[in-house]
């Protein structure tokens, strides 16, 4: 019994590091760096924490409008960035930037990206502290 124990838990620890390497997932690899796909459209996380305490990144979308982006490793979060005045989308900027820190500072499991690299370009941007109830939209 005591070797079926031991023969089980072992089969159960090789299952469970297939989780830990990209290699074991097909169609995927670890995050590379700014070259790499950050979001698909699918949900594949599994942790239940917020997002409260991260900061935003804003990504252009290929159709050039603004969305707001959290990276937390599998998981993350987007929603489109909206002017506060009008309601409409903010649509500035080249598609495929990325500005600011996307990145929690929580993110779990590690990234999986899909197939290979597109070009991204990623800019550092400084941001504005907020003075007072509105912020001028440009």
């Amino acid at each position: 019994m005591k070797n079926m124990k031991i023969a089980a838990f072992g089969v159960v620890a090789f299952g469970l590091s297939a989780c830990v390497t990209s290699e074991g997932f097909e169609g995927v690899r670890g995050f590379q760096g700014p070259n790499d796909y950050i979001a698909v459209a699918g949900d594949l996380g599994r942790d239940a924490g917020g997002n409260f305490n991260d900061n935003a990144g804003i990504a252009v979308t290929p159709d050039g409008c603004q969305a707001w982006i959290i990276d937390d490793g599998v998981e993350g979060r987007a929603s489109n960035r909206l002017d506060p005045v009008s309601g409409l989308p903010v649509c500035i900027g080249e598609p495929g930037v990325v500005y600011g820190p996307y990145q929690s500072g929580t993110p779990g499991i590690p990234d999986r990206v899909p197939g290979e690299p597109v070009p991204v370009r990623v800019e550092t941007v400084p941001v504005l502290p907020y003075t007072g109830q509105y912020q001028a939209v440009h």
